[in-house]
């Protein structure tokens, strides 16, 4: 059996080479995306920074010694509404109390605390 080495080029007429050809590879590796931590929101004007935590917005905030204003926590009075200014994809998607109370705020990103669970 023949032991021929292919190379880069080596199935081209007229090309083939004795040495083989060496590639060079990356060695470094590409910056890893800087995973988001917190979530800044907005409810009546202030800012609020939420960090991560396992549970629903509205715990995670109150745990944090964050104000939120809330009052039934079942998604039906709407005071604990807020803007979701960064870390939307922390978030669960709106369930059915939030599309049905919010409507079309929820596209303006807009979300209930109380409801909004954090991943």
């Amino acid at each position: 059996m023949n032991n021929r080495k292919f190379t880069v080029g080596s199935l081209i007429p007229n090309q083939q080479t004795a040495e083989p050809v060496t590639v060079a590879w990356q060695t470094q590796q590409p910056p890893k995306k800087q995973l988001k931590t917190s979530i800044r929101l907005l409810q009546n004007g202030q800012t609020f920074h939420v960090k991560r935590f396992k549970g629903n917005l509205l715990e995670a905030a109150l745990k944090q010694n964050q104000a939120l204003q809330f009052k039934c926590r079942k998604g039906t009075c709407g005071v604990c509404t807020v803007k979701v200014i960064e870390g939307a994809s922390l978030l669960s998607l709106p369930n059915e109390q939030e599309q049905k109370k919010l409507k079309q705020s929820l596209t303006e990103g807009y979300r209930l605390a109380c409801q909004a669970v954090i991943y």
